[in-house]
C-alpha cells in the first residue's frame, strides 16, 4: 500500500525532525485543510508526553552536561602554571650614568641559565669580590668572544678570589643554549625585566637591551672599578684583573 498523501501536520513534523514539533503543528493546524483528517488523538498524547520528557529530562541533562564540561575546562586552566614573572628587583632605581667608584652597588637577585637556580649579589659577596660583565645579546660575535675569554681564564679569576658573572636581557633558556654551544663554565644571569642593567647605568634604551660594560664590586659592597664600553669593544682581561685585590 502506497501512501500518496500525508497530513500537513505530519509533513511539518518530518521537516522539524522532533516529536516536540507536533505540539506546534497541533496548534497551527488543528485540522488538515486537504482531507480534514485532523490530528490523531494518540499522536496528540504522544506529542504532549514527548514535550514533557524533553522539558523535564532532556533539557536539564543537557544543561548538566554543559556545566560539567565547563567545570572540567576551568580546572584544567587553573592547573596550568602561571606565566606571570615576578620581579624581585622592582625596587631598584634606574640611572642614566654608570655607577661611580666608591658608590654602593645595588643588591639584586636574578635567575641563572640553569632552570630553577637564582643568584644574589649579597650572597656572592660573602665569598669574595664580584665582577659583573654586562653584554648586549647572546649568540653574537663580540659577546661570544668576551664570554669565552672569561670562561677560559676562570683560574685567573678564582686566583684573585673573585667570581665573575655575565648579565644580559636574554631569557634563561636562551643563555643555557648559548652556554652549552660555547662550552661556557661561568654563571650567566637573565635580566629580562631590565631592572639591574638600568640600576647600574648600563641600559641600551634604543634596543631595549643591556649595554656592554664591567663593574667590579668589593666585599664591602662598593664599586671598585667600572667601565662602559662601545658595543664592538670587548673587555680587556688584564684591566679588570688589576682592579681586583
Amino acid at each position: 500500500m502506497i501512501l500518496c498523501h500525508q497530513p500537513r501536520w505530519f509533513q511539518q513534523t518530518q521537516v522539524m525532525g522532533t516529536y516536540s514539533s507536533s505540539a506546534v503543528c497541533l496548534l497551527m493546524y488543528p485540522e488538515d485543510p486537504y482531507d480534514g483528517t485532523g490530528f490523531p488523538g494518540s499522536t496528540v498524547l504522544g506529542a504532549i508526553l514527548s514535550g514533557i520528557v524533553c522539558s523535564v529530562v532532556i533539557l536539564p541533562f543537557a544543561w548538566c552536561l554543559f556545566r560539567s564540561r565547563h567545570a572540567v575546562a576551568s580546572m584544567k586552566r587553573s592547573a596550568l602554571p602561571s606565566t606571570t614573572m615576578s620581579n624581585p628587583n622592582a625596587n631598584l632605581a634606574p640611572r642614566d650614568s654608570l655607577l661611580a667608584i666608591g658608590s654602593v652597588a645595588p643588591d639584586f637577585e636574578l635567575p641563572t641559565q640553569n632552570r630553577g637556580e637564582n643568584w644574589k649579589l649579597s650572597d656572592a659577596l660573602k665569598k669574595g669580590e664580584v665582577v659583573l660583565s654586562f653584554f648586549p645579546m647572546a649568540f653574537t660575535g663580540v659577546c661570544s668572544a668576551e664570554m669565552q675569554c672569561i670562561s677560559g681564564d676562570l683560574a685567573k679569576w678564582s686566583g684573585k678570589g673573585a667570581q665573575v658573572v655575565g648579565i644580559s636581557c636574554d631569557s634563561g633558556p636562551a643563555l643555557k643554549a648559548w652556554a652549552d654551544q660555547l662550552g661556557l663554565k661561568h654563571t650567566l644571569l637573565s635580566d629580562m625585566h631590565r631592572s639591574v642593567c638600568k640600576a647600574y647605568g648600563l641600559y641600551w634604551a634604543d634596543l631595549n637591551i643591556a649595554w656592554r660594560g664591567t663593574v667590579v664590586i668589593g666585599r664591602d659592597g662598593k664599586v671598585k672599578w667600572a667601565q662602559k664600553r662601545d658595543i664592538p669593544q670587548a673587555m680587556v682581561l688584564d684591566e679588570v684583573l688589576a682592579a681586583l685585590s
